[in-house]
């Protein structure tokens, strides 16, 4: 679609002084309407929403409780959300999992002796465990424990630090924030 308003017409009446002063002065209107149509768009494809659209999705879904999230973290709990499928397998979870979650961001395994379903996500994808487990919590069968817990730093992932470049931080940070 052309927003230029000049391209609807033939250029003969472009030539028309009073023609190309209306154009002139319309112009800057129509080009914010059009950036309103474009916005109105992107407001419903999930990975483009704003902070407006991720907030009509999660009235459309009935999430709450999610104002503390990013917008990243909101935006995926929407698409968990979205992608929920019943009857639950594990292939299923997979790939309910890789729509909205990076790959290498959890750890999947099943422990069938004892009924649990363990699911280790890393320090990056924080935000998304409460939305995680609710999810998990609703496709789980009921004879499935779930297991879901957050992979912490241990000394295997910090031992390429200093001891000065660990002093400056806090244990806690030290443990449970991603240290790049």
């Amino acid at each position: 679609m052309a927003n230029k308003l000049d391209s609807y017409l033939p250029p003969v009446a472009l030539q028309i002084q009073d023609v190309a002063q209306v154009l002139a002065v319309e112009q800057p209107y129509f080009t914010l309407a059009w950036q309103h149509v474009e916005q109105v768009l992107l407001e419903q494809m999930i990975m483009q929403a704003g902070e407006y659209g991720i907030e009509r999705w999660e009235k459309l879904l009935q999430l709450s409780g999610r104002e503390t999230l990013s917008l990243a973290e909101r935006r995926h709990a929407v698409l968990l959300r979205l992608n929920e499928q019943l009857p639950f397998t594990i292939t299923r979870l997979r790939e309910l999992l890789a729509a909205s979650l990076p790959e290498g961001e959890y750890i999947l395994t099943l422990d069938a002796a004892a009924y649990t379903l363990h699911v280790f996500l890393e320090l990056s994808a924080k935000g998304c465990a409460p939305a995680l487990r609710e999810l998990l919590q609703r496709v789980l069968p009921a004879n499935l424990q779930l297991d879901l817990q957050l992979l912490y730093n241990t000394y295997g992932r910090i031992a390429v630090y200093t001891h000065q470049q660990l002093a400056a931080l806090r244990h806690w940070e030290i443990r449970e924030e991603v240290l790049n």
